[in-house]
């Protein structure tokens, strides 16, 4: 009976523990389980686009307009380009002072 008992202390206590870290996953105050909910809302917004995944298409369609379908198609093409720009000055500087 004694055995019996022990367990349900060690049950009791580990339910203790377990209520006593859900408290404080729950939190108070800035940290709230309740504040960062808000807080979602207020990112969340309330006008045409008023979800991340609404957003999150934007910026997809925003990529893709900066990508284009020109010659350089690509970000990196035109960093690349600009790398060669910055090379090509580089030369001329070095070129007016050796002379």
């Amino acid at each position: 009976m004694d055995e019996v008992v022990d367990v349900l202390k060690d049950i009791l206590n580990e339910l203790q523990e377990i209520n006593s870290k859900i408290n404080d996953i729950r939190g108070t105050g800035a940290n709230s389980i309740d504040d960062i909910c808000s807080k979602m809302d207020d990112i969340q917004g309330s006008g045409l686009y008023n979800t991340i995944s609404d957003v999150c298409d934007k910026i997809g369609e925003a990529a893709s307009d900066v990508k284009g379908n020109g010659l350089y198609n690509s970000i990196e093409d035109i960093c690349d380009k600009l790398n060669d720009v910055t090379s090509g000055l580089s030369d001329v500087e070095n070129a007016i002072n050796f002379k």
